[in-house]
């Protein structure tokens, strides 16, 4: 394996997307899927969760428009140092599933409107 540092890009079926992630825990999933039950869209992704950041990359073109979508990054050349802004969500690694970093208390609440002890 060798650095290609003429190319430039990432194929559209990729995503990246970064999260200002709090806390401790870490988060490692190699990959996984997604199912939302209303729209029937399938999600295929990995993570990285590690504090202070949290990597998502889909490998099926699910797309997210708005903070922390980070795939345009790969359009930088490899000697470019530009300057940057990236407005990040910010979270936790308090759920056990993939790609949720909703905080503790966020948690708690979504538990309590659900009526689950």
């Amino acid at each position: 394996m060798y650095l290609v540092t003429e190319r430039r890009g990432l194929d559209p079926k990729y995503e990246v997307y970064m999260t200002l992630v709090g806390g401790f825990a870490q988060r490692n999933i190699g990959v996984f899927s997604r199912l939302n039950v209303e729209t029937g869209r399938l999600v295929v992704a990995s993570e990285v969760s590690y504090p202070p950041f949290a990597f998502l990359m889909s490998f099926d073109g699910y797309h997210v428009e708005g903070p922390g979508r980070i795939s345009h990054f790969a359009t930088v050349g490899y000697d470019d140092r530009p300057e940057v802004a990236v407005e990040l969500l910010r979270g936790e690694v308090a759920s056990s599933l993939p790609g949720d970093y909703r905080t503790r208390s966020e948690l708690d609440t979504h538990r309590g409107r659900r009526g689950e002890s």
